[in-house]
């Protein structure tokens, strides 16, 4: 399974990111929410709430052929859903914070990719 799980230190949040969606739907199916939360498009972030594990995000993305900057692009943009996610659920309106939370995530998230596509 293509996944890189960043646990952040200052909060209980676990963020995976996946590639392809049959990665995003397995680790889905362990939670049976009930809910269609399946990656059925290019990018999907999903929030949800683990009585054992805590706040968990997923971020997905294709593995299908893409242009490069679009799906690094589009890895932006689920970025910032996360972000959304972790401040909203966790009560943080800090400006600074999302900033520093985006590139944290951005530079995991992007060695990873360019690791597992290269």
């Amino acid at each position: 399974m293509k996944k890189l799980t960043i646990k952040l230190d200052f909060i209980p949040t676990e963020v995976n990111f996946f590639i392809g969606a049959e990665n995003h739907n397995a680790y889905i199916d362990k939670f049976k929410t009930g809910l269609d939360w399946y990656l059925n498009s290019d990018g999907l972030t999903t929030d949800l709430w683990n009585d054992d594990k805590g706040h968990i995000i997923m971020i997905s993305v294709t593995d299908k052929p893409f242009d490069v900057y679009e799906i690094k692009g589009l890895i932006v943009h689920e970025i910032t859903h996360a972000v959304s996610f972790i401040m909203s659920r966790h009560g943080f309106v800090c400006e600074e914070m999302k900033a520093y939370l985006s590139q944290h995530l951005y530079i995991k998230i992007m060695k990873y990719y360019d690791k597992e596509m290269a």
